[in-house]
This record gives C-alpha cells, structure tokens and sequence, in this order.
C-alpha cells in the first residue's frame, strides 16, 4: 500500500518537519509515503485562489489516479473517524486490491466541489479548525497509529 499525501502551501515548518520525518521513518518501514506539495496561489480575491489551487490538485490528481486508488479529501465539513475506523478502512482497501491511498490537504480557503466528486471519501480530523502545518503532522502521526494497529500493535485505548 502506498500512502501520498497532496498539500497546498508552502514547504514544511523546520519544527514540524522534524516530527513529521519521524513518523515517515516510522511509516516506511511498512508502507511507502510521499508528499506533494503544490505552491499557494497569491490571490487578493479568495475565490479566484480556491479556483486554481483547486485546478492544480485535479491536474495533479489526473495523473495519479487509477482504478486501485482510493481518494480521501480531508475537509472540516467530512466526515469524523476513529482511528479504528480508519485503520479498518485501511484494512479494507487493502483486502479489495486498493494499492494507494492518496490524501487531499486544500488550501486556505478549502477546494471548489470539483475536488470533493473527485474524492471517494471526505474526511474531518475534528470539528476544530488546525494550522496547514499541524494537519499535515496530526493526518502523518495517525497513519502511522493506523498502520501500528493492522500490524497487531496496541492502541492505548482498547
């Protein structure tokens, strides 16, 4: 299983950076993961920036997706899972012959509907809003918390 995460923004934070590349390591030694992040568009008009980040994900997106892909938008209006819940969509993906998981981080002021048909599920971390930069470590730490579950590892709450 392959795990791609697709981010609009700038690089990562020097300080998140390091705790994200510890839960890569982590990660690697299971499963592969990449990021790709796509530069901000600089726009005065909020929309007009929606509209070509949104653009620049769907281009991107085209040459990405096959038919073993399956396609999570993470959105503050999608729907909330356990890490259980997520780890059996993992697990379940995995059993009907999905080899990659791609993952959607918009913009600042979120992606235009055409991102969300192009996704299969839509998914909220919390019904509170996060900095781009703490997605991005929160979305790699539970991954990895997922993939430490399918391997038989305990999860503090069960």
């Amino acid at each position: 299983m392959k795990f791609q995460i697709i981010t609009v923004g700038k690089k990562h934070e020097k300080n998140i950076e390091e705790l994200i590349l510890d839960f890569e390591k982590r990660i690697k030694n299971d499963f592969d993961l990449s990021w790709s992040i796509l530069k901000s568009e600089d726009d005065k008009d909020k929309n007009v920036q929606k509209k070509k980040e949104s653009e620049k994900i769907l281009e991107f997106l085209k040459k990405e997706i096959s038919s073993n892909t399956f396609v999570i938008l993470l959105d503050e209006k999608g729907k909330e899972k356990s890490t259980l819940d997520l780890a059996k969509l993992f697990e379940e993906k995995m059993n009907n012959g999905i080899d990659k998981i791609i993952f959607i981080i918009g913009g600042a002021f979120g992606v235009e509907e055409k991102v969300f048909d192009n996704a299969n599920l839509t998914l909220s971390l919390s019904k509170l809003v996060f900095p781009h930069q703490l997605v991005r470590l929160i979305l790699v730490e539970q991954i990895y918390r997922c993939i430490s579950i399918l391997n038989g590892g305990k999860y503090h709450h069960e």
